[in-house]
Order: C-alpha cells, then structure tokens, then sequence
C-alpha cells in the first residue's frame, strides 16, 4: 500500500513533469523514477509504431505553411513549407527555419532521441485522430502547421494555438501539445544538424529596384540571363514555373550557389531583408537570386507530397 507521502511525492513530480513537458524541457521520459513507470497502460487510440522503420520516406513531418510569394524567386524556399523538421525512415533528420541564406540542416538521430520525439508527439496517437483539423481566427489565414506521417495529417490553421475558433477548442487542445513537443524538438535539433549538402534549386529574375544593396558576381558558367524571368509575368506566363520550381543544378555549379549564397550572408546589410542575393549583370542589369536546397524524396517539381502545403 502507497504511504501518504509516496502519493504526495507521486503528485508533485507527475506536477512538475508536466509543466516542464509543457515548457520544452525533454527529459520526463528519461526520468521514470520522476515521471511514472513504463507499465502503464497506453492512451486510448495509440498503437506502437516507430519512426525510424528503415522507410525511402518521411515518416515525420512539422512543417510551418508560409505565405504567398508566387510572384517571387523567393517561393522555391517555401515550396516544402515556410520552416520544418522532417525525420525519415533511416532516423535522418532535416530541419529549416526560413531564410534567403540559410541552408537545410540535417543530422542523425539516436535510436533513444527518436521514441522521445514520438512520445512527446503522440506520435502513435496520430492514426486515431487522422484529418483532424483546428482553425484559429488570425486573419493571417496562410499561417499554420500541420503533422504529417505520410498517410495521417493534423492541421492547425490561422494561428489555431495562440487563436483557436471557438468550435475548434476541443481540436486545437488535443493538438497544442503535439505542436509545442514538435516546435521544441525543432528548436533542439537545429543546434545539432549540420549544413546539408547534394543538389539545390536556384531562381532568377530580373531586380529593377535595387536601394544600394551589395551586388556579386555571378558563379557559374551558364550567363544569368539565360534563368531570368521578369517579375511581373502572370500565372498564363510558361516562365511562370520557372519561378515556382526554379532550376536544377548539382555538382560544382551546386557548390558553387551554395558559396554564392554563403558570401550573400557575408554582405548582408544589416538591417535589411536577410539574404537578398543580388547579382550585377550585363549593361545596367541587375538579377535577383534564390538558392534552395534539395531535400530528399522530392517529386520533379520539386516538393515533398503533403496535403496542406504545397
């Protein structure tokens, strides 16, 4: 029989668990003596299943929805969502938070880190409230996050945590705590992945206002102009797509963008939108440049399947 005491001590540190759970501190799992034994039975509705399955896949998707930028060299970068945290199948994690000069970070994660990242998310809860959508009423309506394994999708909508539609409260409480778990990892994570190196995408158009900004030289041996499109062009325009999925280029000319990119953050003004990489070209040209790293599992345009980002 449990003394008064020991069932005190239960409280306070199931408590304290909770609220540093709630807080992003990840250590309640590790910490069963604190926190609770192991033999406890499962939430209704959640299964087994482990991230790292050996899939060619996602198998974990956070990924934040950005705005509109389609008339812009700058949405390739928000093709695959305006930040993320991705894990596939290998354990291979890819985080992003958005930034014209910052690249994808990607590292590994330890057999222990991954069921963290799964019990913290709920993880095995996912396939039981699949579709499960929570609006916020934020007038911003492109901002939102949405959980993704690739078969079960959960979105929050128009800033659902911070602004949840009165309809959607019971919603956005079984989600709050899956999307500060995947916020908190995603922050975590981000300090432990390193550049991400392969093929990258790259866009060019042409800049007509140009307020004293560094100009650099263009790197690779294909003239800039041959990629330019105008920014002014309509959706009826073929170059259109030229803009939305931007170009291919791997190997040297790869590396080459990315150091290209790497110098635009070197000149920056501060002050200014981070990263405009802006190239002088011929006569009084001047181009506007985007370079965006490849992910893995991509499709021929460019994006990673998922539902509600595009």
């Amino acid at each position: 029989m449990m003394r008064n005491d020991e069932r005190t001590t239960e409280s306070s540190n199931s408590l304290l668990c909770a609220r540093l759970q709630r807080a992003g501190v990840l250590i309640c799992a590790m910490a069963l003596g604190a926190c609770g034994s192991t033999d406890s039975e499962a939430e209704p509705g959640t299964i087994e299943r482990p991230l790292c399955d050996g899939s060619d896949a996602f198998t974990f998707q956070h990924v934040w929805q950005g705005g509109n930028w389609d008339d812009s060299a700058f949405s390739i970068l928000l093709r695959n969502g305006h930040a993320f945290l991705r894990v596939d199948g290998h354990c291979r994690f890819y985080s992003y938070d958005i930034g014209r000069t910052e690249p994808i970070l990607t590292g590994t994660l330890t057999e222990g880190d991954a069921e963290l990242l799964a019990q913290s998310t709920s993880y095995g809860k996912w396939p039981a409230v699949n579709g499960l959508v929570a609006r916020g009423t934020s007038l911003t309506e492109g901002v939102g996050q949405v959980l993704s394994d690739g078969t079960n999708e959960l979105a929050c909508q128009s800033d659902c945590q911070n602004s949840p539609a009165p309809e959607d409260l019971e919603a956005s409480r079984v989600l709050d705590p899956m999307l500060d778990a995947a916020n908190d990892w995603h922050a975590r994570l981000s300090k432990l992945g390193t550049p991400i190196s392969g093929d990258v995408r790259f866009a060019v158009v042409i800049q007509r206002f140009v307020d004293a900004e560094p100009l650099l030289e263009w790197p690779l041996a294909t003239p800039i102009e041959t990629y330019a499109v105008d920014r002014r062009i309509s959706a009826e325009n073929p170059n259109w797509e030229s803009i939305r999925t931007g170009f291919a280029a791997e190997g040297a000319d790869a590396e080459a963008l990315r150091a290209l990119r790497a110098r635009a953050a070197e000149v920056a003004v501060p002050g200014r939108l981070d990263g405009w990489i802006l190239i002088d070209g011929p006569g009084d040209d001047v181009y506007e440049v985007v370079v965006s790293d490849v992910l893995p599992y991509e499709d021929e345009t460019g994006v990673v399947p998922l539902r509600s980002v595009r």
